[in-house]
């Protein structure tokens, strides 16, 4: 990475999962939603309630789904089904196919700014690279208002 010495970016990424760890097993509810993940049918009315349903959702939607507009998830199971589970949503109305087709777009969406970025820093400095970097960084953390 950049030149640093990978004996550096172990013992950061060691020092990262460390941390991790001692945050997860120190605080309850924390370890209570790490471990919701492991059985996420155990407790469907507790814990896991989100997970469950939006895995249900999935299932649900099968190869090509019920139907865009005929979640019924969405009605009142899974809570922020407009933001968090956007994709269980999708899954659900579009099936398998829609999924893997709107990740493809994505894809191909993220492939095209990075090809755009790479041909801009090709050339003298100009505004075009700078544009190209910054929508490629929104498209993985888009701002919440």
């Amino acid at each position: 990475m950049a030149g640093a010495p990978w004996s550096q970016s172990g013992f950061l990424l060691l020092f990262g999962l460390v941390g991790a760890a001692y945050a997860v097993m120190f605080q309850e509810y924390r370890m209570t939603r790490a471990t919701s993940f492991l059985d996420p049918f155990d407790d469907i009315q507790g814990s896991d309630y989100q997970l469950a349903r939006s895995l249900i959702a999935f299932g649900r939607g099968e190869m090509t789904g019920v139907g865009y507009g005929e979640s019924v998830q969405k009605l009142a199971h899974l809570p922020e089904a407009h933001t968090d589970f956007l994709l269980a949503i999708t899954a659900e109305e579009l099936g398998f196919v829609g999924v893997i087709t709107i990740l493809a777009l994505e894809a191909l969406v993220v492939a095209s700014a990075m090809r755009i970025s790479y041909i801009a820093l090709k050339k003298p400095p100009n505004a075009l690279e700078l544009y190209c970097l910054w929508f490629r960084g929104n498209l993985h953390w888009p701002r919440r208002y």
